[in-house]
């Protein structure tokens, strides 16, 4: 089983960034793919400098909204990265690797 926490950001790096270093050591996931949903603030800049090893960034082209952001995320997950499930977050939710 190959797992990853797709989480969708637009506008909120703060919050998005607190969820991933909470979740990142969990044995559980094998991947976080943070997709930013084409933010008008700095966010997409912020989240980059999370990215490497199983943290990886995604930069929407456009906001086509919730689904099209997760899609994006999982899309890349599932070619990318060879996940066989996914989790979707949302940034300001907080889960134990146990829930998991």
């Amino acid at each position: 089983m190959n797992v990853s926490c797709i989480i969708l950001n637009y506008n909120d790096a703060d919050t998005t960034i607190r969820l991933v270093q909470s979740i990142k050591e969990y044995s559980s996931l094998d991947s976080i793919v943070i997709v930013d949903n084409h933010s008008t603030d700095d966010s997409a800049a912020r989240l980059k400098e999370l990215s490497g090893g199983r943290i990886h960034v995604v930069s929407s082209l456009k906001n086509g909204g919730y689904g099209y952001g997760n899609n994006l995320g999982i899309r890349y997950a599932y070619s990318e990265l060879g996940a066989t499930h996914v989790l979707i977050a949302n940034p300001d939710v907080l889960f134990s690797q146990e829930t998991l």
